[in-house]
């Protein structure tokens, strides 16, 4: 079982959390200094996490979603994971954290990438 604040479980990007990581992306470009033309996002893990009810359908309405995010930036090499804080109230998408050139194939998890030089806000 998940604690409040934690990441849940690793899931398949969609098309919603492809539109999340591309509202953050002209900010991680200005921050990091240069463009990405390969920006697909991969993977990710949200906190708070909490399950769909038994027989499917959404979950609770939340006001504030963050998301862990494995963006490709260097076909089948080089991967940025991101922290992305949606408020669901006021429709705004805030970049908290970044952790930029990491293989593509290290793991979600943001302890390990808090570790390997992790640049907030």
């Amino acid at each position: 079982e998940v604690m409040a604040g934690e990441f849940g479980p690793l899931f398949p990007a969609n098309e919603f959390v492809q539109g999340v990581a591309d509202k953050v992306k002209c900010t991680l470009e200005e921050k990091v200094g240069r463009k990405f033309e390969i920006y697909k996002a991969l993977t990710y893990r949200q906190s708070p996490y909490i399950p769909s009810p038994p027989g499917g359908g959404p979950g609770p309405e939340l006001p504030e979603v963050d998301y862990l995010i494995k963006v490709e930036t260097i076909p089948e090499t080089q991967s940025y994971h991101i922290i992305v804080e949606v408020n669901y109230t006021t429709q705004t998408y805030t970049l908290l954290a970044y952790f930029p050139d990491l293989d593509l194939h290290a793991p979600l998890d943001k302890f390990c990438v808090l570790g390997s030089g992790g640049n907030l806000r």
